[in-house]
């Protein structure tokens, strides 16, 4: 008796699919030989909606079928808003890389609307590279986020650049790019913005991104922070906090000046002691 439930439901199944399968093929037709009363992504939708019930992989791989038929319709005809909306539509449900590939292609659909929609394309492309990476996919992760780091600047949107260099750095550190992680790690120096603690990590990164690289003399594209002497203030405890008794011919001289002529200051004191 169990068995023939197990059938029964099976071929259930199999009458649902190959009714969803009318829609799909009645909204193709519509594709194929228009009509001015009919819209073909009606009949899409309405097996996407279908397909997403089919339990399996079965059902997730028809639903993402159907969507990206509608979306490369709606693309053909210059609806690249609707084209991106659908193909977010079918990756909520597929697995990481499937799911990808549909966000970066979202992207791209957005870039193309008139006038293009950046921001949003940014976003689904950082989405992509998450996707991406979560694939193990990192190469690809990379390829996103290289794309949306223009997009942001550092003047306007500073937390979410220092995110994507921060992401870049690591990355490129898994892959062996010594090169772009001292890139990326060089851009996140501009943290003055950040606690004590958060500017000592990104030095320490930064130096030792410096070090795998084997970077000797100046950096190309490194910008030194400008001191202005007016607001310094430096504290010692030692023995230059007693550099006001220093002679004037003694400041401003070199290091190794400085200490000749500290020596043979202290020779004549001893000397002039030792007369009187």
């Amino acid at each position: 008796m169990h068995s023939l439930c197990c059938l029964f439901a099976a071929w259930l199944q199999t009458l649902l699919v190959s009714c969803l399968h009318l829609q799909e093929m009645i909204g193709l037709c519509s594709i194929l030989a228009p009509s001015p009363s009919g819209d073909p992504v009606k009949y899409l939708n309405r097996a996407f909606e279908h397909y997403s019930k089919v339990r399996g992989r079965q059902g997730r791989m028809l639903s993402t079928r159907v969507m990206m038929d509608a979306a490369a319709y709606q693309a053909a005809v210059g609806r690249h808003f609707a084209a991106s909306m659908s193909l977010m539509r079918a990756h909520f449900d597929e697995e990481a890389a499937r799911a990808a590939l549909l966000l970066e292609a979202a992207a791209y659909a957005l870039l193309r609307c008139q006038p293009p929609s950046a921001r949003k394309a940014a976003f689904h492309l950082v989405l992509a590279g998450l996707r991406y990476h979560t694939a193990k996919q990192k190469r690809l992760a990379i390829h996103c986020y290289m794309q949306v780091t223009p997009a942001y600047s550092p003047g306007t949107w500073r937390h979410i650049s220092e995110h994507l260099h921060d992401i870049l750095g690591k990355q490129c550190v898994e892959l062996g790019d010594a090169e772009g992680c001292l890139k990326h790690c060089m851009a996140l120096l501009d943290c003055s913005h950040r606690p004590p603690a958060a500017q000592g990590q990104h030095l320490v990164r930064f130096l030792e991104a410096v070090k795998a690289a084997g970077v000797c003399g100046p950096i190309p594209g490194l910008h030194l922070p400008e001191v202005v002497t007016d607001t310094v203030l430096v504290k010692f405890a030692d023995q230059r906090c007693y550099q006001s008794y220093t002679p004037p011919a003694l400041l401003g001289s070199s290091p190794m000046a400085f200490a000749a002529n500290a020596a043979g200051a202290a020779v004549d004191g001893s000397s002039s002691s030792s007369s009187g």
